[in-house]
């Protein structure tokens, strides 16, 4: 790419955007696989004052995955509105071209 001049390739965004579904879905897979686990555990679980106290770790750990996944989905939205724009002023700067004519 050359000095001052801006270029979007819509292909390697794609390609970045399957590699970050990927890597979104496969933590959202996880997050929801230790939470399944967890509930599991914690339900047949009791030592006195010890299960209260996990508990509080795990609604720590629970607000965490919570904003990775605000997280993700704000990355996700932000690489469509990417591909938008980059779409919408490729279109305006080819119709203004032709509109020079």
């Amino acid at each position: 790419m050359t000095t001052n001049r801006i270029a979007y390739d819509t292909n390697v965004s794609a390609q970045v955007q399957s590699d970050i579904q990927a890597l979104a879905a496969h933590l959202e897979t996880l997050i929801a696989a230790r939470q399944a686990d967890v509930n599991q555990a914690m339900a047949d679980f009791r030592a006195d004052g010890v299960d209260t106290e996990y508990q509080a770790v795990e609604t720590r750990w629970t607000a965490a995955a919570d904003e990775v996944k605000a997280i993700i989905a704000l990355v996700r939205t932000t690489l469509a509105t990417n591909d938008d724009t980059a779409t919408t002023a490729a279109t305006s700067a080819r119709n203004a071209v032709q509109s020079i004519g």
